[in-house]
């Protein structure tokens, strides 16, 4: 765990952007979440990261963004409030396990000391209630491909939920990405190839273990020091206070 202080463009604040009031100790530290870790390490992406997070530049998304969004959003309330999804789409949407004691988009915030890591799980349930089994669902969109990325020792994002909720006192039951397969390039709906989903999901197991969370938080720590340092330059040669 690091030691020494970072500063990192954002800070935790109870209450914003979608964050509960359930981790009020953390009101004011430097946080990151699992996108802008993984952006950070995708020289693809690093630019965005920049662009948006030191320079202020609005990011609104892509495509693949937003169906996801789309998708995520239907399995959280019932409802197709982009108005986008088809009966095809809304047919494998319903074919997404949803139990009744299910919780949606669950707050995490995992404690690193001088930061910490934000994030809001897909889908979490008990198992057992008498003793605190927890399943954790990430749900992704993408093609058959995807399954090999999600099965990878680099895809952590379920990891990460997984040890913040073991530092809550709670036993993980099983973690797991639920990829719904989907087609198509484009959101316009009366194009060639507008993006669909195409076939029941396929359940990507991700084992949780204290030693691959170890290791994990160990690039993690890293990967956060490298952004914070890079941060502490720009607001040094461009006079950001």
């Amino acid at each position: 765990m690091l030691k020494s202080k970072v500063v990192l463009p954002r800070v935790y604040t109870p209450g914003e952007a979608g964050s509960s009031d359930r981790f009020p100790q953390h009101k004011g530290k430097p946080k990151i979440s699992y996108s802008q870790y993984n952006s950070w390490c995708e020289d693809a992406y690093r630019g965005s990261y920049i662009g948006k997070y030191f320079l202020g530049v609005p990011d609104d998304g892509n495509i693949f963004t937003d169906f996801g969004g789309f998708c995520g959003e239907y399995l959280e309330t019932g409802e197709d409030k982009s108005n986008y999804l088809d009966a095809e789409d809304i047919k494998w949407l319903n074919t997404v396990a949803k139990p009744d004691n299910a919780e949606y988009e669950r707050e995490i915030v995992l404690d690193r000391g001088v930061y910490v890591v934000q994030g809001f799980i897909d889908q979490n349930y008990r198992v057992e209630q008498a003793n605190g089994d927890m399943d954790v669902i990430d749900f992704k969109t993408g093609g058959d491909k995807k399954v090999a990325d999600y099965s990878s020792e680099d895809y952590q994002q379920t990891t990460l939920y997984c040890k913040a909720l073991v530092d809550e006192g709670i036993k993980i039951n099983y973690s797991g990405v639920q990829l719904l397969p989907r087609k198509g390039n484009q959101l316009d709906k009366s194009a060639n190839h507008p993006m669909r989903l195409v076939g029941k999901p396929i359940d990507v197991p991700t084992p949780y273990s204290e030693a691959r969370a170890k290791k994990f938080l160990v690039k993690l720590d890293k990967v956060t020091k490298d952004i914070s340092d890079h941060y502490k330059c720009y607001q040094k040669f461009f006079g950001v206070m």
